[in-house]
């Protein structure tokens, strides 16, 4: 196994992303919160606790307002998502305006928040380039590709060689 996996950076000058190699660390938790009930949460304090963890909270939510998919960022965690566009799943739509994007994005920058930039379609690859561009998000940032999503993105290793690729230049 190796001691080091490759990591998205940004380029200032050309405005493009970079792939660089950063040491391998150990994941110790990774999970959403959940609710009493065992459902997804947006409520900051059932996930507050959680002692030698990375803590990333989610801004997603589909049918959640703005306001409750910013409340968990009062919390400042290490990290949290960022959906940089919208997308059509098999029976709902991920709706993730630019106007709520470049307010999740300003206020994770204000709250020294790392942002999880979920990359579910080309455009929000597109989307977080521009983000970087305009210093809305810190380089380097931190790119998750989601694949294999009904009517998003097919897990295809021809169209991850394409975002690897993008990524790189």
């Amino acid at each position: 196994m190796s001691s080091t996996r490759a990591a998205p950076s940004r380029s200032t000058s050309s405005g493009t992303c970079r792939i660089r190699p950063v040491p391998r660390q150990p994941c110790r938790q990774a999970r959403h919160t959940r609710s009493p009930l065992a459902t997804t949460s947006s409520r900051p304090q059932e996930g507050a606790e959680r002692p030698d963890a990375i803590v990333q909270s989610s801004t997603g939510g589909r049918g959640r307002s703005a306001d409750e998919r910013l409340s968990y960022l009062d919390l400042r965690p290490e990290m949290a998502s960022l959906s940089t566009g919208s997308v059509n799943f098999a029976t709902s739509v991920y709706e993730n305006p630019p106007q709520l994007v470049e307010q999740q994005a300003t206020r994770m920058l204000d709250l020294d928040i790392k942002p999880e930039i979920e990359i579910i379609d080309l455009a929000m690859l597109c989307s977080c380039v521009e983000l970087l561009r305009r210093g809305l998000l810190t380089p380097p940032p931190h790119v998750q590709l989601v694949m294999g999503i009904k009517n998003a993105l097919p897990s295809k290793e021809s169209i991850l060689d394409f975002f690897l690729s993008e990524l790189r230049s």
